[in-house]
């Protein structure tokens, strides 16, 4: 449960920092997730290497299959509020 919650923080962060003109890290079912929102995950500023920033891209983008799983399989779509 502790993970999930985690992962739905994350989730809003993610949701959140969408910004226009960041280049696209990946795209999961048709939502993009951006450069920007994963270096927002990361506290921006700070300096990463590859392998960090692609841990954080993983983490994105198992968050976006995971929101969509519970809204598509469950009904379940928490408020920015709830998360």
């Amino acid at each position: 449960m502790k993970k999930l919650a985690s992962l739905l923080v994350l989730g809003a962060f993610a949701l959140s920092a969408c910004g226009p003109g960041s280049p696209t890290a990946a795209t999961v079912n048709g939502s993009v997730i951006t450069v920007d929102e994963v270096e927002e995950l990361m506290a921006a500023g700070s300096v990463v290497d590859r392998r960090v920033f692609s841990q954080f891209l993983e983490a994105a983008i198992r968050l976006r299959i995971l929101i969509a799983t519970a809204e598509s399989d469950y009904g379940i779509a928490p408020s920015d509020e709830e998360v």
